[in-house]
């Protein structure tokens, strides 16, 4: 898609593409992916409670941990997703990247 202005010109597809572009993307959004998935497995542990030592501080700092973990997964091989998506999106634009 592009927006085309005379002061202005939005692109949503980069100008320059390389597979470590496409790959880095690709592991970036399994790292969110997995981030959810995480965040949804932890929530019990997560939920507010009566105690005096839950603050809202805590339940951010387990979130971001929960993130922390989500991206060293995706770092280390992940669930394969990203190679997956990888693989998918050179094989559709093989011309987009000689």
């Amino acid at each position: 898609m592009r927006i085309e202005n005379k002061e202005l010109a939005i692109s949503l597809k980069p100008e320059r593409q390389s597979p470590q572009v496409v790959k880095k993307a690709c592991q970036d959004f399994e790292a969110f992916f997995l981030g959810f998935i995480f965040k949804k497995g932890f929530q019990p542990l997560f939920a507010p409670s009566s105690s005096p030592f839950f603050s809202q501080e805590e339940t951010w700092f387990r979130e971001m941990w929960v993130d922390e973990i989500a991206k060293k997964v995706g770092e280390n091989g992940g669930w394969g997703l990203s190679d997956m998506l990888y693989r998918k999106l050179v094989e559709e634009n093989k011309s987009d990247f000689s």
